[in-house]
């Protein structure tokens, strides 16, 4: 168990937050945490730095599947599995958040991030009532959101048209009108004046001259040199626009706007899409809601392509009331690691990072608060209101054959060996797979975080004294394993699809013969099984389908329990709920 000095080390890190009141819509199960620790959970900035607040804002889905296409994409963001947050002041979902940035290219902008609660906060629906539950795993589809975000920013750079309409729709942002206002006052003016880019440019063919060449400088610098910032670029704009001055004359501050917005969301696009190739590098298994391959994502960015693998083990978002008791954390037990294995979460959330110099914007205060928080984290007790009562004379006999069939394992955190445990390998051999030197992969994957961990350290000032405890409290070790984790099935209810990779519907299936398992199951819905405990496999709308025959996906191993006849295994999922 990790002791207090991990909590005490880490909140010397925390740093005063007061937000407003959460604005529930449904009923919330006790978690351990009160409302204003739930709603820093919610949005604690973690460093995460995907687009700018007011680009989100403004922008329209255009995703190449059409099904939102029009719509501002805030609005679409429940088919990524996201969960609405009717208290966020910026309209944001749980699990995203905004905070100011310090990269050279998004100097002084709010930029929108991902946390910790976008795969750690989940609800479950049954008979028209929602449950929401900190801390259990989320349907976020987090490659389909960057998918279609980096199509929407696509669509928005292909003609001027578009991106005037969306700098306007962006100046009736604070976040954006206000910066405008103050930096470019007559491009601010004239966006203000005008509904459209005809109007705008009617009777000036100077100024239409000008937006062209402004896109074509931009369509003629590579991609990869766009978002460095800082004084080169400065000037080189600066001197750009002087050129452009005596063509334009005051209209010259509307294309230094286009400039800035084509720059910006070029050098936006090219990142989101460098971030896609490395989960759809060779053929890949779909994750589908809920998952994702977190070992080959890490590799594939952290390291050249020389040494990538495809993404196909995926594993499920696990749920955190555990994490206060583990030692060994992720499916596999691979490491001890807080801050390294937070570090690499975070710049595989989107955070800016630099692999040359090993900067990145990974906040160490938001990674310290969220830990602190995710321990605080404890099991949901059964919403017996809801879900209806625990038969208590089933459950008792149900305690009895957990004894025999489940202690062993999982009345405290453990390991079970791959060929025992019998379940999908690929995870756990994905992760021991040593790159093309010859290295390791953990222990070139640790040194790689501990330079980014140093260099967070140094920019962001923590001290020595509290580096020494941080890291005395979770020390950074890691392992070559070939196991996976056994974990306390408290709440275990609440962690539908069971395996490491998700592959069971229900805790039912999961005590069934692996051929009596169901072989495909509608996965991205929320609605509950309170019998069988899990998702049901009869949902109204299917919104993606589960195959056991895709790389990763096996169903197979986990054979405790399963000869087990209908009775006690019904009695065996009574007692489940009461723990």
């Amino acid at each position: 168990m990790l002791d207090s000095a991990r909590r005490i080390a880490l909140t010397l890190l925390l740093t005063a937050v007061a937000p407003a009141a959460l604005a529930e819509q449904t009923q919330t199960l006790e978690s351990g945490l009160d409302a204003k620790e739930r709603r820093l959970f919610y949005h604690a900035p973690l460093g995460s730095e995907l687009v700018p607040l007011a680009w989100i804002e403004a922008l329209e889905n255009a995703a190449a599947d059409g099904a939102d296409n029009g719509k501002p994409f805030l609005e679409t963001v429940a088919r990524y599995g996201l969960l609405a947050d009717p208290g966020n002041r910026h309209g944001l979902p749980i699990g995203m958040t905004a905070a100011e940035s310090d990269h050279p290219s998004f100097k002084d902008r709010i930029m929108v991030g991902f946390t910790c609660a976008a795969c750690h906060v989940g609800e479950l629906r049954y008979q028209g009532q929602v449950v929401r539950i900190d801390g259990a795993p989320n349907l976020l589809r987090i490659e389909l959101f960057i998918q279609h975000l980096a199509e929407s920013l696509g669509a928005t750079l292909k003609s001027k048209k578009k991106v005037f309409a969306f700098v306007k729709r962006m100046r009736d942002h604070t976040s954006y009108g206000t910066r405008m206002a103050e930096n470019t006052p007559d491009s601010h003016k004239l966006f203000g004046e005008h509904d459209s880019l005809d109007s705008l440019l009617k009777g000036d063919p100077k100024l239409a001259r000008a937006l062209n060449e402004a896109q074509a400088e931009v369509a003629r610098v590579e991609a990869s040199a766009l978002g460095h910032g800082g004084d080169a670029a400065k000037k080189n704009k600066q001197g750009w626009l002087a050129r452009l001055r005596e063509k334009v004359g005051t209209n010259a501050a509307v294309v230094g706007t286009y400039f800035d917005v084509f720059k910006l969301l070029k050098s936006r696009l090219a990142f989101l899409i460098k971030m896609r190739k490395v989960g759809g590098y060779m053929p890949t298994t779909d994750p589908g809601p809920g998952r994702n391959d977190d070992w080959t994502l890490g590799r594939n960015v952290v390291f050249k392509e020389a040494d990538w693998l495809a993404a196909q083990a995926s594993v499920s978002y696990p749920d955190l009331w555990g994490y206060n008791d583990a030692k060994w954390l992720t499916w596999n037990g691979a490491t001890t690691s807080g801050m390294e294995r937070g570090i690499a979460t975070v710049i595989g959330m989107f955070a800016q990072f630099d692999q040359k110099k090993h900067t990145s914007s990974v906040s160490i205060r938001g990674l310290a608060v969220a830990d602190k928080l995710a321990l605080q984290i404890q099991p949901p007790r059964w919403p017996a209101k809801i879900f209806g009562p625990i038969d208590g004379e089933k459950a008792k006999r149900g305690e009895q054959i957990y004894r025999q069939q489940c202690a062993s394992c999982h009345d405290k955190p453990g390991f079970t060996d791959l060929h025992e445990i019998g379940t999908d390998p690929l995870h756990a051999l994905g992760y021991v797979t040593p790159l093309n030197d010859g290295r390791p992969f953990p222990a070139a994957f640790s040194a790689d975080m501990t330079k980014y961990k140093a260099s967070a350290y140094k920019a962001q000032k923590v001290s020595p004294d509290v580096i020494a405890k941080v890291e005395a409290a979770a020390p950074d070790v890691w392992k070559s394993v070939y196991r996976y984790v056994s974990r306390p099935l408290a709440g275990a209810w609440a962690t539908a699809p069971y395996l490491h990779n998700g592959s069971v519907p229900t805790i039912h299936d999961l005590l069934l013969p692996p051929a009596q398992r169901p072989r495909s199951f509608p996965v991205g819905h929320r609605d509950f099984d309170p019998v069988k405990l899990g998702h049901t496999t009869d949902p109204k709308v299917v919104v993606w389908t589960f195959d056991v025959g895709e790389p990763g996906n096996d169903n197979g191993g986990h054979l405790y329990g399963t000869d087990l006849d209908e009775g006690d295994r019904m009695a065996l999922l009574e007692y489940l709920k009461s723990l």
